[in-house]
């Protein structure tokens, strides 16, 4: 994890929904560990009250908790300051017709985080330091961070963002709170793929600068093994939910005459619907639900379930995590072609499909690929491969790390 690099006065803080970290922010847990090694002081800020305040998995770790109280105080003096991004955001929201259900909502984010900003750069924030505020997520916590650093010109804020935070799309109402605010006085925003940051350019261009691709990754160290042709193994690993459209798959499984597994990693509110769906399809097709799991429960899913491919038939995505664990384990994908997922599958990692397709087309896709499939140790080592040139977690968590502690203190 490289040597330690000690400056006293440095301070990366990790604004977080929960510590130990929830399955809103796994990968952290990960991650956090290249942080201890590279600062002298790491600590983690998790808005949750409920929040486990102490972790033997990171000792060296300081805990700030909660303590905010929200009283709505001065409200008339943060819109004198603040008008002119008021006025934006509320502008925003009358453009797309939809203030009357975002609009107290809206402004009533930014008075409380307003509120709780100034609550943190008193309690937690020293003249004599500097600090870096690392976010997970584009969301009201980083909106948080940046009032700090509006506040407090020894701290700047770099945060992570992914799907729901980026795209207007995938948002109940195809828009995305504050997200001209932050990237207008954010210190850096990484999106986790090339298309998020393109989107985000074009969005924004005056603020390129703000705005690079970080991948973020995942490691293992074992190959899933070789999978035998007697009966084609096809692996789906996320929320069940409308955007994912898992309930493509069943009509164009109807279709194949060849012996079929299908296990379904995850649950959500989708999951009824595609029960009862699965119920109905025919003897050679067998459907296993096996629920919610750990990153650690699925790491072993995936390092025993020779799996022929993973499928994913999302309509938006970012960079799903999904995607760059299955190739670190050399299981092919085939997914639509949206959002990052073309930056994991390509001629060497799988099959791109289009984002709109037919039952038989998707059925003749399988059919293809099933027959066709080659079965070399060689093919799944070659995917592995590309995963440790682009996706490898301990070099990409590695290096934003050291990236951050160098940007700390700088003008």
């Amino acid at each position: 994890m490289g040597n330690k690099i000690t400056q006293e006065n440095k301070e990366l803080i990790l604004f977080t929904s929960g510590f130990p970290f929830t399955k809103d922010e796994p990968f952290l847990n990960e991650e956090i560990h290249f942080h201890i090694a590279n600062w002298s002081k790491v600590s983690v800020f998790c808005v949750s009250n409920s929040s486990k305040l102490s972790s033997e998995q990171f000792p060296a770790i300081e805990v700030y908790p909660n303590r905010f109280s929200y009283k709505s105080k001065n409200r008339f003096g943060v819109i004198l300051k603040y008008w002119k991004s008021l006025a934006q955001e509320i502008l925003l929201l009358i453009r797309k017709g939809i203030l009357s259900k975002l609009g107290v909502f809206t402004v009533s984010t930014f008075f409380q985080s307003h509120a709780m900003a100034k609550w943190f750069a008193n309690e937690h924030i020293k003249p004599e330091k500097e600090y870096i505020i690392y976010c997970y997520w584009g969301n009201q916590l980083c909106l948080t961070a940046e009032l700090i650093a509006m506040f407090c010109k020894n701290v700047k804020v770099v945060t992570r963002v992914h799907g729901f935070d980026v795209y207007e799309i995938q948002t109940a109402h195809s828009h995305v709170s504050w997200q001209r605010f932050l990237v207008e006085h954010i210190g850096l925003m990484m999106p986790d793929s090339q298309a998020g940051c393109n989107y985000l350019h074009q969005k924004y261009p005056a603020f390129k600068n703000q705005i690079r691709t970080n991948y973020c990754g995942f490691y293992s160290e074992k190959l899933n093994p070789v999978p035998d042709s007697s009966c084609f193994r096809i692996v789906t690993c996320s929320f069940i939910r409308g955007v994912k459209r898992l309930t493509l798959l069943p009509p164009a499984l109807e279709k194949l005459k060849f012996p079929v597994k299908w296990t379904v990693i995850g649950d959500g509110s989708g999951l009824p619907e595609l029960r009862e769906m699965c119920s109905k399809l025919p003897e050679n097709i067998e459907v296993e639900f096996v629920g919610f799991k750990t990153q650690q429960q699925f790491m072993k899913i995936y390092a025993s379930g020779r799996f022929h491919f993973l499928v994913s038939l999302s309509k938006s995505e970012g960079l799903p995590v999904s995607m760059i664990e299955c190739i670190s384990f050399g299981i092919p994908i085939i997914s639509t072609d949206v959002g990052g997922c073309n930056e994991i599958v390509n001629e060497v990692t799988g099959l791109l499909i289009p984002k709109d397709f037919t039952a038989d087309y998707l059925a003749k896709q399988l059919e293809k690929a099933y027959e066709n499939y080659n079965y070399s140790l060689n093919y799944r080592e070659s995917i592995r491969k590309f995963w440790n040139e682009h996706f490898n977690s301990h070099k990409n968590y590695n290096a934003v790390s050291k990236m951050m502690l160098e940007m700390c203190g700088t003008n």
